[in-house]
């Protein structure tokens, strides 16, 4: 079973608003349209968010979507993957793709985790030679993902084991492409 895991307990400080609930495809919130993309590619979806995430946790929830909280999230990406991690125990492997990349092609996702389902230990798609988003990992990883700390997530160990990574040629550019400012919504909105 691939569990995908959506990253979605950010701060959003350089948007100015919580960047997961602006629409981006027919009024659909940000961390909706990735949570569907990502469940139409895996078996289940935990979504992890920050204490009191109030609205964001709402929509999520009418989604049919199992939702964590993470207490430690202010400690970094790498607090939030172990709450998805803790949460998603029976996986066979994990799907971890980021709530604020909600661009990312559903055919691409698919791909990754197939990969994932026919044994890979670590997959990630490229695009033109670019590692990007989501990235799999099989459970021979599991203690490696449970001891990263810090606010890089997963970086660290894709860096270790370049060597174990099975690459998905993808023609998708958005698995390069996070919405971090208003500007970068702006500039994406145009092109997807």
């Amino acid at each position: 079973m691939i569990t995908g895991i959506l990253l979605a307990a950010g701060r959003s400080q350089r948007y100015g608003s919580n960047k997961l609930l602006s629409p981006v495809k027919n009024g659909v919130a940000m961390a909706i349209v990735a949570a569907r993309n990502l469940l139409a590619a895996v078996d289940e979806v935990v979504v992890v968010v920050p204490p009191n995430a109030g609205a964001l946790e709402e929509q999520l929830q009418q989604e049919y979507l199992k939702v964590v909280c993470c207490d430690k999230a202010a400690q970094g990406m790498s607090e939030s993957l172990k709450a998805g991690l803790l949460a998603a125990n029976e996986a066979t492997g994990w799907l971890i793709a980021l709530a604020d990349m909600p661009f990312v092609q559903v055919k691409t996702i698919r791909s990754v985790s197939q990969q994932l389902q026919k044994g890979a230990s670590i997959v990630a798609p490229y695009y033109r030679g670019s590692r990007g988003h989501p990235v799999g990992f099989g459970t021979q990883h599991k203690a490696e993902l449970l001891s990263l700390e810090g606010d890089r997530g997963a970086w660290g160990l894709l860096k270790q084991h370049t060597v174990q990574i099975c690459k998905v040629n993808c023609n998708d550019p958005a698995i390069l492409i996070d919405v971090d400012t208003l500007a970068d919504m702006r500039r994406v909105s145009d092109v997807f």
